[in-house]
């Protein structure tokens, strides 16, 4: 009897830790994950996120490393994608900085709709990069973190395509992302450290081999 007690508390145990993460993710647990260990590690998983997927968000390194070199000429596009974090209220306003050449996001920042964030992102930009031509929509924000004559801002999303293709690309890949869905981030940290995992791999999957 304290067998089948003790295997029905970790299997519930097994399933609040499933729910935890939104179906869809990359940095979602494996099942096998899940149970290698479970008595010795269970502990050690946040009440709020995943273990494995913070454990990874602590060990890597810088986004610059994951960037080819900067050339000449090269072309930044820059956008913003909304989301939210917990309730719909708490809206979480995810920038991004995309190289044309390149397809690699140079830079994120995640914040709100403002001056402060756009200016997060700026600064997020390595220094090679920065002195790139940056193509953006008409938002205002834009204007005032970039210079007048490196900045062209356009009602149409012909100058920003390509980073337009990669918001598609994160609804389709992070399930927390996607506008009508039931999945979503429960606290900031995992907001980040999922989004920071997924550019990550997303980047190096476009260095040239």
């Amino acid at each position: 009897m304290h067998f089948v007690r003790a295997l029905l508390a970790r299997e519930s145990a097994a399933s609040r830790l499933q729910r935890g993460a939104p179906r869809g993710d990359s940095a979602r647990v494996s099942g096998a994950h899940q149970f290698a260990g479970f008595d010795a590690y269970f502990w050690r998983f946040p009440p709020d996120g995943d273990f494995v997927a913070q454990k990874k968000f602590v060990s890597l390194p810088a986004l610059e490393t994951t960037l080819a070199e900067f050339e000449e000429g090269d072309e930044l596009e820059l956008d913003e994608i909304w989301s939210f974090v917990k309730r719909r209220k708490n809206k979480r306003w995810i920038w991004l900085a995309l190289c044309r050449r390149t397809r690699q996001v140079v830079a994120f920042a995640i914040g709100n709709r403002g001056k402060k964030t756009c200016l997060a992102l700026w600064k997020a930009i390595p220094d090679a990069y920065k002195k790139a031509h940056c193509f953006a929509d008409i938002w205002e924000a834009y204007s005032k973190v970039i210079a007048q004559e490196q900045l062209t801002q356009s009602h149409s999303k012909a100058g920003t395509n390509h980073v337009e293709r990669f918001n598609c690309t994160l609804r389709q890949r992070l399930g927390r992302l996607v506008r009508e869905t039931f999945s979503f981030s429960k606290t900031d940290q995992m907001h980040l450290t999922v989004l920071t995992l997924f550019i990550h791999t997303y980047n190096r999957s476009k260095i040239p081999t």
